[in-house]
């Protein structure tokens, strides 16, 4: 292999790393560089070995090295299957977002609707599409002082589904892909893998998890907490602004036909829950401890 195509093959390799969080400045691109200029590729193990040494600077990145390590490294039938499935579900993903774009319509007009909000809308449950279509067919046939509505009336309908696209977002949460799938096969397939183990971990009980994984489930632990510490601050955020209640507001608005003539606010959320916490630190339950201890941790800036 001339030194050329390996310096373009580490670049890539480091590109498909730093997708998963993991920087890496020149040095290290000179030391791995070097490394595998001296040992060689024939050695697959001892070229694993040069790359998490000189680029991985903790325990928390090696399941993502591993990931794309396993996929850069995979056979080249392999390679062209990844790659074929990737672009598939990126056209499909095009071609929903565009079928959700034409669904979405008042008084034949498209509405503003980001990519993500129409992928919002893609994943929906099938009565929840029927019940923000009907509410768009009801808007167009509703009537305000006996006249019909006309497109003054799009931004007020628009802000409605936008919060409704909102609130299934952050419901939906990542079981469902919101962003544009990539169209690198590699990459989607090391993301697959690492959606897969994290579903591995929720479902497994912890007394079955061996010491050497548990870094990964803490940083799997922090990360869904973080989240949801997220989640919960938002809707508190959206009260104090007293943001608009879409299902309120469509509930209040039946009588009238769906035309929205009534305006229902979030109010606003007094305080912080309070927990109080109690653990076993007997060294029987300190592992189940320790996870719990980092879950509650947090969520220290929502709770007293």
């Amino acid at each position: 292999m001339q030194r050329s195509e390996l310096d373009r093959h580490l670049l890539e390799f480091i590109g498909l790393l730093r997708e998963g969080g993991i920087s890496v400045n020149l040095t290290e691109f000179q030391d791995a560089l070097q490394g595998l200029t001296l040992i060689g590729m024939e050695d697959k193990s001892r070229v694993e070995g040069i790359l998490q040494s000189t680029l991985v600077k903790s325990v928390n990145q090696l399941p993502w090295f591993q990931e794309v390590f396993r996929v850069f490294f995979a056979p080249p039938e392999a390679k062209s299957a990844w790659q074929k499935e990737a672009q598939e579900k990126a056209e499909s993903w095009k071609k929903g977002v565009a079928q959700s774009r034409e669904e979405l319509r008042f008084q034949g007009e498209e509405l503003k609707f980001s990519d993500e909000q129409l992928a919002t809308y893609m994943n929906l449950p099938e009565e929840e599409k029927e019940r923000l279509k009907q509410f768009l067919e009801r808007s167009e046939e509703g009537t305000r002082n006996g006249m019909q509505l006309d497109h003054s009336f799009q931004p007020m309908v628009e802000k409605m589904l936008h919060g409704s696209l909102e609130y299934w977002k952050r419901k939906l949460g990542e079981d469902f892909p919101i962003t544009p799938p990539g169209q690198e096969g590699l990459l989607s397939e090391a993301q697959r893998a690492m959606r897969q183990k994290e579903m591995h971990y929720l479902t497994k009980d912890l007394k079955d998890i061996p010491p050497e994984e548990w870094p990964e489930v803490s940083k799997l632990i922090r990360r869904l907490s973080r989240r949801l510490a997220s989640q919960v601050s938002r809707r508190l955020g959206q009260g104090k602004r007293g943001s608009l209640d879409m299902r309120r507001t469509v509930r209040e608005n039946l009588r009238y036909g769906g035309v929205l003539l009534k305006q229902t606010y979030r109010k606003r959320r007094k305080g912080k829950p309070k927990f109080v916490l109690v653990c076993d630190m007997s060294g029987s339950m300190l592992k189940y401890t320790e996870f719990i201890l980092q879950f509650i941790y947090g969520l220290t800036s929502l709770v007293s």
